[in-house]
């Protein structure tokens, strides 16, 4: 027999004469393992270590195994990404005791508990390099107000804090003066991503006040009223 039935104290539900001894060798079995209790925890347990025995190892990422896609245009490929519209940070430091910054387009939080954050300095970048040895750097959230901040800290060769308003953070990390949130942080790792370096940093204190942000969308700086 093939049918599925629940077994109660007489025998299967239906049946309510019919005594379990008198069923076949298969209905016993399957009897006992519907009686038999199980608890919800020893579910879980057994669900949890399945998942963990099927699951597939971490790879390692390199950049340098990737193969590029025959026929696509890195103008191309820039021009479909800037139809994200990003915020925009400064990523400050203190080397070899002066403030050192850089204009940074690729930010983003990546954890809660522990709070962590992600962003993406160029490899290129002459002032990155500096900032990372000393293993702390400052985000500078720039508000709608900070385009020159933005300009200024992009290009290279420049007395980049002339004018710009700061205050010290954790470490002596330069806060600048109307920023709309400044997240001091510890670097924690460092990745190669192609082109460009992914840094996981560890927020260690910050600050926060109320605005708009500076925004880039499609190689222009905008606003939320824009």
């Amino acid at each position: 027999m093939s049918e599925t039935v629940s077994v109660g104290i007489g025998g299967p539900v239906g049946w309510p004469g019919l005594n379990v001894r008198r069923l076949s060798y298969r209905w016993q079995m399957r009897a006992r393992s519907i009686r038999r209790p199980v608890s919800n925890a020893g579910v879980r347990e057994r669900a949890g270590r399945d998942v963990m025995d099927h699951r597939e190892p971490l790879r390692t990422f390199s950049p340098e195994a990737v193969d590029e896609p025959a026929g696509l245009d890195s103008d191309v490929f820039r021009h479909a990404m800037g139809h994200f519209a990003s915020g925009i940070v400064v990523v400050t430091g203190v080397v070899q005791g002066a403030p050192a910054g850089l204009t940074c387009q690729s930010f983003s939080s990546l954890s809660l508990h522990p709070p962590m954050i992600l962003l993406c300095p160029s490899r290129s970048s002459v002032t990155w390099p500096g900032i990372a040895r000393t293993g702390w750097f400052c985000v500078n959230v720039l508000s709608a107000t900070q385009e020159r901040v933005c300009r200024q800290f992009a290009r290279s060769g420049t007395e980049k804090f002339s004018g710009v308003a700061w205050s010290p953070g954790v470490n002596g990390l330069p806060r600048i003066d109307g920023s709309l949130a400044a997240i001091d942080c510890s670097v924690e790792k460092v990745v190669d991503g192609g082109d460009h370096h992914v840094v996981i940093g560890a927020v260690r204190d910050l600050v926060v006040q109320t605005g708009s942000p500076l925004l880039f969308f499609r190689g222009a700086y905008h606003n939320l009223a824009s």
